[in-house]
């Protein structure tokens, strides 16, 4: 579904399965984070319209019926405009999570942080991440046993293409590209190496970008994307 900011003119596009039906409910604009509301009978047919809030409207993605009642994803990435590219911070230190979120949101990803493997997992099965930044320790102490790592190296290689996973670590040296192969990872990037994070890692994804551009470009023609 479709909706546009009646303030500022933002599009904005909500997955269909986050749409109360016969409800009004109103999101934030990503843009002026003015409240944008919409009718029971346009949420029903899931056309474009705004209405006021009424007091009985409900927060589109508020709450999950298959979780109990309990926040599904993360609502901040529900209602991105489109083209946002966000990225998840998977770092238990919280110095080295700073240091990632600062590089990251310079790049102009909007970023949330995940406090464990669980909430890592939940977050990247819900949500298509475009960077996951993880440290190979996050959530063991045998970096070949990281789940979510592990669960990323096993993703179809047409979804896993479209992600860029850069991994935090002790081992290797940063840049090691076999290293990186064999760990299925965009790019190492070692700890002693923290201070130059943020420019590895744009140099990291502008190369990915350039080498990937063509095949992306024809993938989406054929997929009609």
């Amino acid at each position: 579904m479709n909706i546009s900011c009646e303030h500022c003119g933002k599009t904005l596009k909500i997955p269909d399965e986050k749409v109360p039906r016969g409800k009004a409910f109103s999101v934030p604009c990503p843009s002026c984070k003015k409240k944008i509301s919409v009718s029971p009978e346009a949420a029903a047919s899931g056309r474009k319209a705004a209405v006021p809030r009424s007091a009985g409207a409900v927060e589109a993605g508020d709450t999950d019926n298959e979780n109990n009642g309990q926040p599904a994803g993360n609502p901040e990435l529900d209602f991105l405009a489109e083209g946002t590219r966000t990225a998840i911070i998977c770092e238990h230190d919280p110095r080295l999570r700073a240091i990632s979120r600062k590089a990251a949101e310079s790049m102009g990803f909007v970023v949330v942080e995940s406090a464990s493997p669980r909430e890592s997992l939940k977050q990247i099965r819900y949500h298509a991440f475009h960077l996951v930044v993880i440290n190979e320790l996050f959530g063991t102490r045998d970096p070949e046993m990281n789940h979510v790592m592990n669960y990323l190296a096993q993703l179809p290689m047409a979804t896993r293409r479209r992600i860029f996973v850069c991994a935090v670590t002790e081992r290797f040296r940063s840049g090691d590209k076999m290293q990186a192969f064999n760990r299925s990872v965009n790019v190492l990037i070692n700890l002693e190496d923290m201070n130059d994070f943020g420019k590895i890692l744009n140099q990291a994804i502008l190369d990915n970008e350039n080498f990937y551009r063509t095949y992306l470009e024809e993938f989406k023609r054929l997929k009609g994307l």
